[in-house]
């Protein structure tokens, strides 16, 4: 008994894959710029609410935020943020001490609460600098 078969070949021309090639690489650079921007944008918002939190008594500490570009790479963007006064830490991080006007761990306080939703963000953040919507 003969069996009935079919067969298709698909084939890629060496000028689709190279087409496919560039796409992707498009593609990927546009992810890692919107990856660079959503870390920008986060460490905004930490920024604004760090600076509602910070000890105010000369304005010298809430005045020396800082934010930076650390390590960029295919994998990774990195902004670093902080306080540069040189009282900075010690006011973070002693609990004990009594302010008029703000608290201790005050930029690390805005770091954990924005933790939960900012995957979310930054997800619709590179979707949209990358066009991704549209996939």
């Amino acid at each position: 008994m003969a069996r009935n078969s079919f067969q298709l070949e698909i084939r890629i021309s060496e000028t689709s894959k190279n087409m496919l090639a560039r796409r992707y690489k498009q593609i990927q650079s546009k992810i890692m710029e919107g990856a660079r921007q959503a870390v920008v944008r986060e460490a905004r918002l930490i920024r604004d609410k760090s600076k509602r939190l910070v000890p105010v008594e000369t304005g010298k500490l809430r005045d020396s935020f800082f934010s930076r570009k650390g390590r960029v790479d295919n994998e990774m963007y990195e902004q670093i943020i902080g306080y540069s006064a040189d009282y900075a830490q010690k006011q973070h991080e002693n609990l004990a001490y009594k302010h008029e006007q703000g608290q201790a761990k005050y930029l690390s306080q805005p770091v954990d609460e924005q933790a939960e939703t900012a995957p979310q963000r930054w997800a619709a953040r590179i979707a949209k600098v990358a066009n991704l919507e549209k996939l």
